[in-house]
């Protein structure tokens, strides 16, 4: 029985413990272009002299994620996009406009296509 226990233990507890290690240190090395190399060093030694405890620091200390910028950044270029959108939504409402159309300027309005319908 204290065998069965042990294995259970290691497969739920130890391996994602050791998943959030790896992850930790990947992003400390390669995902952090803010830090130095000596800060990059610091945590990386923390993260692997104290693995849990420091993973657990650094998960709370880090900063949160900044989103990436996708489209214009033109002041006004949103609420244009919305006001196209909504105009694009209510044409094929009504169905002034078909499908593909509308498929197609769904795409362009989210940057999804490089070539305007």
């Amino acid at each position: 029985m204290t065998g069965w226990v042990e294995a259970y233990s290691v497969g739920v507890v130890l391996i994602p413990l050791v998943f959030l290690w790896a992850a930790a240190l990947f992003h400390i090395l390669r995902r952090r272009p803010d830090l130095s190399a000596p800060w990059k060093g610091i945590w990386s030694a923390v993260v692997v002299l104290v693995p849990y405890l420091g993973v657990l620091i650094y998960s709370i200390t880090r900063p949160p994620r900044t989103p990436q910028v996708t489209g214009s950044a033109e002041p006004g270029s949103v609420s244009r996009a919305l006001v196209r959108l909504r105009t694009t939504i209510e044409a094929h409402d009504r169905g002034e406009i078909g499908d593909r159309e509308y498929e197609a300027t769904k795409a362009e309005i989210f940057g999804l296509v490089d070539d305007p319908v």
